[in-house]
């Protein structure tokens, strides 16, 4: 009895440590053998070793922890077990009382664990309300900014799509200068370039033939130029091109004949009407094709038309859907807004077109669009924005004025040449409606002309109004034509501004 009162003397002292732990896994161990020890002699085995095992399953503790649900349960586990087998009252009632020590060191511990469990749950629920107040106060302030930002749209709210917000739709933060030029009128004149499908040929490899195209391009673009016209310099040595690999704007289908083999012409045409198109309509008009092998390599040509998704403006180039339409509806649009537009014509699909959105519409998110088809060249005449170029192939330099898409063709013809007159001689006599400057090949426009048996001039001043030497005292014996572009509409450019 003195050892038992001693033994729980040291479990009481070292409960909070692992001595006071290792005690009670002795305690454990010493009262089960203790149990199974003064069992009857006559006890049959299976009863003896139902007890052992029971009470280590039960009452022992593992290291360094006390399971509370086993020692909770030691008084009742303890009066079954001695139910078993003859067990001493005396031997009984040490046993019992060891369990029950056991059973409020357990205890004991298990408040513990409890009072730090509930603290690291508040903790945890502290710091998830918290995020969740940063989190709305983050959303509150940008729904403000949002709606300053939109305090000049007016939505109309005459149509059940119109109001139907989707917020993945594009929020319209940007607007781009070149849209909205400030004071500026409609241009209704026209300037056009005419230039050798030759030039590529000149190339030593695919690669550069095709980054040449794409210099050409961004020339054409920063000066605002509407129209492209690739001539052939000698119909007699080079073949017949045609207009099936280049296509109008107004049709879908980029694919044809006329490989860079055969035809530069329609190589240089591909590769510019590739470069003008939308980077959001490609997809829809140019299918995969040997002369476009390194057009994705280009720089981009960052035209007004090329529009993000979230550029504001009143005009975007689109192309119409194969979807089904009620009657007296118009066609679905794919504008490159992520959702679509319903316009008010009924177009047959994969037609190129230019959409003006309805007033309401322009800067507003919504499930569906609405406008209408007007002519590309309505950016252009009523508001002075510059849309893109067409391109348009030529036999021979003849049909380049011949064939001019205008009603009366060019009103002013520019030629250049390092045989012409100085460029800062030069001002237009008179208004013009359709400007075209016109570049030569590798040899000049003196040799183009020499090469056209048909011509009835030799002399490229008899078929131009103007003859202009636009780089005087040049330095390099030849200058490329992707060079002569630059320099002649940066020196041309402001005296034919209208």
């Amino acid at each position: 009895d003195d050892d038992d009162e001693d033994e729980e003397e040291e479990d009481e002292n070292g409960e909070d440590g692992n001595d006071g732990e290792d005690g009670a896994n002795d305690d454990a161990e010493n009262a089960a053998q203790e149990l199974t020890d003064e069992v009857n002699e006559n006890a049959h085995p299976k009863k003896k070793a139902k007890v052992r095992n029971r009470v280590k399953q039960e009452f022992m503790v593992r290291k360094g922890k006390i399971n509370p649900a086993f020692s909770m349960l030691s008084e009742e586990l303890a009066s079954s077990a001695k139910s078993i087998v003859d067990v001493p009252d005396d031997v009984f009632d040490s046993f019992k009382k060891k369990m029950m020590g056991l059973r409020e060191a357990s205890a004991g511990k298990v408040d513990k664990l409890k009072e730090k469990e509930d603290e690291s749950r508040k903790r945890k629920q502290q710091q998830k309300e918290l995020a969740r107040q940063e989190e709305l106060n983050n959303k509150k302030t940008q729904n403000k900014n949002d709606k300053d930002s939109h305090s000049n749209i007016t939505p109309t709210g005459d149509s059940e799509d119109a109001t139907d917000v989707d917020l993945r739709a594009p929020k319209f933060l940007i607007t781009d200068p070149l849209l909205n030029p400030a004071g500026k009128k409609g241009r209704g004149h026209t300037i056009s370039l005419a230039l050798p499908g030759s030039i590529i040929a000149n190339a030593q490899s695919f690669e550069l033939r095709t980054y040449l195209a794409g210099q050409i391009a961004r020339a054409i673009v920063i000066f605002g130029i509407d129209e492209v016209v690739i001539f052939k310099e000698n119909t007699s040595s080079q073949s017949t091109p045609t207009t099936q690999g280049v296509p109008k704007r107004e049709h879908g289908d980029s694919r044809g004949g006329g490989k860079m083999g055969t035809d530069p012409c329609v190589f240089l045409g591909r590769v510019l009407q590739y470069l003008e198109c939308p980077q959001y309509l490609r997809k829809h008009f140019f299918k995969m094709h040997t002369d476009l092998k390194f057009a994705g390599l280009l720089n981009p040509l960052d035209a007004p038309h090329h529009m993000r998704r979230d550029t504001k403006s009143m005009y975007r180039e689109g192309v119409t859907l194969e979807k089904p339409v009620k009657a007296g509806k118009g066609s679905f649009v794919d504008v490159g807004l992520g959702r679509e537009c319903q316009v008010d014509q009924h177009i047959k699909a994969g037609v190129r077109v230019t959409v003006q959105l309805d007033e309401g519409m322009i800067g507003k998110r919504s499930k569906l669009f609405k406008g209408k088809v007007v002519s590309p060249a309505e950016p252009r005449t009523k508001h002075g924005l510059y849309w893109g170029y067409s391109v348009r192939l030529a036999e021979d330099i003849e049909k380049v004025f011949t064939e001019a898409p205008f009603k009366g063709g060019y009103d002013l013809k520019i030629g250049t040449s390092e045989r012409g007159t100085p460029v800062n001689q030069f001002s237009p006599k008179h208004k013009y409606k359709h400007a075209i400057v016109v570049f030569g090949g590798v040899q000049g426009l003196e040799a183009t002309l020499e090469g056209e048996q048909h011509m009835t001039t030799t002399d490229p001043a008899d078929l131009f109004d103007v003859y202009l030497n636009t780089c005087e005292e040049q330095g390099s014996r030849t200058i490329r034509t992707e060079e002569a572009i630059l320099i002649s509409m940066a020196a041309i450019g402001p005296k034919i501004v209208q």
